[in-house]
């Protein structure tokens, strides 16, 4: 017999899962069936989310998260985007492990999209350098952090209205992710 826990987390495992295995359609051919999948089973994605979120369950977080910022800014959903990446990275703020620092970094560069969109830009850019202080913890030093921070320096990129902090941000941005491949 299982418990509600255990039933949950089977849950949330399987709709995190799917959330991972859908980025690959999202940016490519079936982005438009991906979706509309996703928009079907949105309101289990979001339980299953906020269950990964409350348990800390980093590993799910960090697969699916792509595919939950996706939708929801390619779909117009700021303000439920917004609140989902606030959210999250609020529930993390104690998580000290390499992987949980990679992924509330990244959670702010998610909330930073959401916040450029719905307040356009300075609130933006202080959350990717959140991000980036992140990504400088101790607890990263033996740890590849790259394709986080192009991620971040990406958002950092798309957000305020200084031109040139935009432009060298995007340059270093492309610079790691053409470092990594």
């Amino acid at each position: 017999v299982q418990t509600a826990k255990e039933v949950r987390d089977r849950h949330s495992t399987y709709y995190c899962q799917d959330l991972k295995e859908r980025k690959t359609d999202l940016k490519g051919a079936r982005q438009k069936e991906a979706l509309s999948e996703i928009e079907a089973d949105i309101e289990n994605m979001r339980i299953a989310w906020h269950w990964a979120v409350q348990h800390k369950k980093i590993e799910l977080l960090a697969g699916s998260m792509d595919s939950l910022g996706y939708f929801h800014e390619w779909r117009g959903r700021y303000q439920e985007g917004e609140a989902l990446f606030v959210a999250s990275t609020g529930a993390l703020v104690a998580v000290e492990t390499a992987a949980g620092l990679r992924t509330r970094a990244k959670l702010l560069a998610w909330q930073s999209v959401f916040s450029n969109l719905v307040q356009a830009g300075g609130h933006a850019v202080e959350l990717c350098q959140q991000g980036l202080r992140i990504l400088q913890h101790d607890a990263l030093v033996a740890t590849d952090s790259r394709q986080e921070e192009a991620f971040i320096l990406h958002q950092m990129g798309r957000a305020g209205h200084d031109y040139g902090r935009r432009k060298e941000a995007l340059e270093k941005s492309l610079s790691i992710s053409r470092e990594i491949g």
